[in-house]
């Protein structure tokens, strides 16, 4: 992961209990967080709300598409 240019992530939503998942992540994109896109499709306003905070204690400066898959690839 650290000789990557961008991180993408599809359909995580970056859990708290992960903490070895965001440990990795962040040893790795943390510093470029600009460089991660999160894509993610909540059913509510709240629940995307809470998906971005958790990204955004991570990676500061990522970008969000929450289109789901389908609306990241059109």
């Amino acid at each position: 992961m650290q000789g990557a240019a961008h991180l993408i992530i599809i359909g995580y939503s970056l859990p708290e209990a992960d903490y070895l998942i965001r440990a990795m992540l962040a040893r790795s994109f943390a510093r470029r967080s600009e460089e991660v896109s999160a894509v993610t499709m909540s059913r509510s306003g709240f629940g995307q709300y809470l998906i971005e905070q958790r990204y955004r204690r991570v990676f500061a400066q990522c970008r969000f598409e929450a289109d789901g898959f389908a609306g990241f690839v059109d």
